[in-house]
């Protein structure tokens, strides 16, 4: 064979070997450019969710401070206007809530309720108390006596029968509040 032909053939292997170079370049750059998008979705997605939960964070700081004024002032208004502060934290907070965030949650979920309570609004106090049980289901506080919040707070929202002494047992309540209850039934039976 000439060196005439053998040039030939390889100028015609040339273009279909480039075009096969040039399909697998292109293809390599859309699964880059496709990776490349899905990284930034997901990082979009994740400051989106630190951002959400940061405010979340200066929220409920924001209602801590107003029941701490609450208390000091023994304002209703001020215990309502901080459980409905931390009712919208929740509210704005949304999907973006980690489980890292639970017990934070649940401590303002708690704090609302009782705010709800001390305010006067009890039916607000009683759904928050469910919202409660729903978004952390089998969980609960506890306070330093080891009692539960949520039987304690069952208990002064009336969702218990407080009247039949053995049902009253049942339930994790400070003992300060139980003989309250027991003394209340006393007097109004005698």
């Amino acid at each position: 064979m000439s060196e005439r032909a053998t040039t030939s053939r390889s100028k015609r292997k040339t273009p279909v070997f480039g075009l096969a170079v040039a399909s697998a370049v292109l293809g390599l750059t859309a699964c880059q450019s496709n990776n490349a998008a899905e990284g930034i979705a997901f990082r979009e997605a994740r400051f989106e969710r630190m951002q959400a939960q940061q405010s979340y964070e200066k929220c409920v700081d924001e209602a801590v401070e107003l029941d701490s004024q609450a208390r000091s002032t023994r304002s209703p208004a001020q215990y309502l206007a901080s459980a409905r502060l931390l009712e919208r934290c929740e509210q704005d907070l949304g999907p973006h809530a980690d489980r890292g965030m639970d017990e934070r949650r649940m401590r303002a979920y708690a704090l609302s309720v009782q705010n709800n309570f001390k305010g006067g609004d009890v039916a607000r106090a009683r759904e928050n108390l469910e919202q409660l049980r729903i978004s952390f289901p089998k969980r609960d506080l506890f306070y330093s006596d080891g009692s539960s919040f949520t039987d304690s707070m069952s208990v002064l929202l009336g969702e218990v029968d407080v009247r039949r002494t053995g049902h009253l047992g049942l339930y994790n309540i400070p003992d300060d509040l139980r003989s309250e209850l027991l003394r209340a039934r006393y007097w109004q039976r005698h």
